[in-house]
């Protein structure tokens, strides 16, 4: 059932056995799961059932750190949270996401990469990764390039085995949440959706050790309150922060902030280009099992390249995968961005390239031009000598050239990495308020400030990945390689892939955690946490099948909990101690 919060009458207390907050893919996933075992819940989504421009400006925030999206644009607001956002191709001219689970490695704790581990390993999470495989749509629970082959029996690329792997991703649209879960939450008598709904407070009880109540409140100015047995913060690795820290009514820092936590290890995984493949022979490339999405037996699949386990921990590196993207012949001058800056064959390229396809003349010191594209025809390669020929062809033909569409000139080896924890890397309460606040003049409604930032080990990995990449398919024999060069230590440009995690993360220790190994805040008897802001590391795989795999597992936790009275669970063992 969907119900609209401004028709709620100020003051009134909603009450409900379960309160979610957010009806992302995470609320939504818990929600269902504690339905089924005949629980009320009340999901509190901040935005509407279809986007609003005026809710979504409840996101703006300031950024401090390196540079990133604009906080508004990076996290949505309304029933089905991020999905609403999810623009990946998955072929048939929809968009959706990218899935994966984490690698054993992920859970572990590296000696390499400072504050590390969970407090359980893979194989305790497999089970719920395979719920989350069915409840997402997807395919059979398996990443193995072997169980995924096309009709050709496309080969892995000859790359050393005990260094780069083939992997798979799936694919699947955000219809699930958007439509299928849409549809079914409108229809239950046990799960209440109530949007436009924002959440300004958490209030506990005097002592701090419990949640009484949540305070929302509507742009129109009425304001509510929820009361619940349990409460689960599942709005978004900054959202979920941004609440716990201004929530201080008892605990001036915040709740679950004893040590200093919350907000703290903001993780994302860097995105960038880290150079091209000038295929020798494009036709073995030009398979779509190689580098596109492409569907087997139903399923959209994509293949990548991760560096394995074992050439992690021996170089003491953090996780990395990259792709292979095509861009093809008639793409222009888009991948001579990728050359390194001091090729002068790079300018001398596009000048000629220029002034015969566009002037139909030689530009003035055409001799130094035509000696810089020998003395760097290396560089260039058969890629940048392409615009060359389609120019020379219109010059003497006296019309523009026909390049063949869509065939691949070269390949960029598009990565996402690991983002190790670290804690200086944060989401802190801004000096400002939103509109909900100015409206309300309630100054609980602070901004949030991002301060991203990179570590050491980072930078090691980022720049030892470039050469092992780089080493590994000059020995491919599949084409000339072209690395891009990194600028103090990073690559530029680099973004994040709206992946927001680590800021409430899980340690069975108060001391060095937000959440315990159940998601339960410490010291708070009925508030857990939902969502990628729980994880102690990031791997390097898009979080949302990790993300519903712990929503399923913290759902069966709290249907055993509900069933007898509330008590401060004892602290769950650690396989490893900080």
């Amino acid at each position: 059932m969907f119900s609209d919060a401004r028709a709620v009458p100020s003051g009134r207390i909603i009450e409900s056995e379960v309160c979610v907050i957010g009806s992302g893919p995470a609320g939504i996933a818990i929600a269902r799961e504690l339905a089924k075992a005949g629980r009320s819940v009340l999901l509190l989504e901040s935005g509407g059932i279809d986007p609003d421009p005026d809710i979504q400006k409840l996101s703006v925030g300031e950024n401090a750190g390196l540079p990133y999206f604009p906080l508004d644009e990076c996290r949505v607001r309304g029933f089905s949270g991020s999905a609403l956002g999810w623009e990946i191709a998955v072929g048939n001219s929809l968009t959706g996401a990218r899935y994966a689970p984490l690698d054993d490695i992920d859970f572990e704790r590296r000696d390499a990469v400072p504050y590390s581990g969970w407090p359980f390993s893979r194989s305790h999470l497999l089970p719920y990764y395979e719920l989350a495989q069915e409840m997402l749509g997807l395919g059979p629970f398996t990443y193995r390039v072997q169980d995924w082959m096309d009709a050709q029996g496309t080969p892995p690329l000859p790359v050393e085995r005990d260094v780069l792997e083939t992997t798979i991703f799936q694919f699947n649209t955000g219809d699930q949440f958007t439509t299928t879960y849409k549809n079914e939450l409108a229809g239950s008598e046990l799960i209440a959706v109530l949007h436009h709904a924002t959440v300004v407070s958490i209030d506990t009880d005097e002592a701090g050790g419990s949640v009484q109540k949540v305070e929302a409140a509507t742009l129109t100015g009425n304001r509510f309150a929820v009361s619940a047995r349990v409460f689960v913060l599942a709005a978004g690795g900054i959202e979920n922060a941004r609440l716990l820290l201004v929530s201080n009514q008892v605990h001036q820092n915040g709740l679950g902030n004893s040590s200093d936590l919350v907000g703290r290890f903001f993780m994302e995984h860097p995105h960038f280009v880290t150079g091209i493949l000038v295929p020798d022979d494009t036709s073995m490339l030009s398979r779509p099992a190689y580098s596109d999405v492409h569907v087997i037996d139903g399923v959209p699949v994509q293949r990548m390249l991760k560096m394995t386990q074992g050439i992690l921990r021996r170089e003491r590196m953090l996780n990395y995968v990259f792709r292979l993207t095509p861009v093809p012949w008639n793409d222009g001058f888009r991948h001579l961005a990728l050359q390194p800056p001091q090729a002068d064959g790079v300018d001398s390229l596009r000048a000629l390239a220029i002034a015969l396809g566009r002037d139909r003349r030689l530009p003035p010191n055409a001799a130094r031009h035509v000696r810089n594209l020998f003395k760097d025809i290396d560089d260039l390669a058969r890629a940048g000598l392409a615009p060359l020929r389609w120019a020379l062809r219109s010059w003497s033909r006296g019309g523009s050239p026909v390049p063949p569409d869509g065939t691949p000139a070269l390949y960029q080896l598009n990565v996402m990495a690991e983002q190790a924890p670290n804690p200086e890397s944060r989401v802190t309460l801004s000096d400002r308020v939103d509109a909900l606040g100015m409206r309300l003049l309630d100054p609980r409604c602070r901004q949030v400030r991002l301060d991203w930032r990179l570590s050491d080990v980072d930078i090691r990995t980022l720049s030892r990945a470039r050469e092992i990449v780089g080493q590994q398919l000059a020995i491919s024999d599949l084409g000339k390689v072209r690395m891009r060069y990194l600028r103090d230590g990073l690559p530029s440009p680099m973004w994040g892939g709206n992946h927001h995690m680590g800021t409430t993360r899980m340690h069975a220790d108060a001391r060095y955690g937000v959440v315990d190994a159940h998601c339960k805040v410490h010291g708070v008897a009925n508030l857990y946490v939902a969502g990628s802001s729980v994880f102690p590391t990031s791997g390097c795989v898009n979080p949302t099948l990790t993300i519903v795999a712990l929503a399923l597992r913290l759902a069966e936790h709290i249907n055993r909990d509900t069933g007898r009275r509330l008590e401060v669970a004892p602290e769950a063992a650690d396989p490893n101690p900080a």
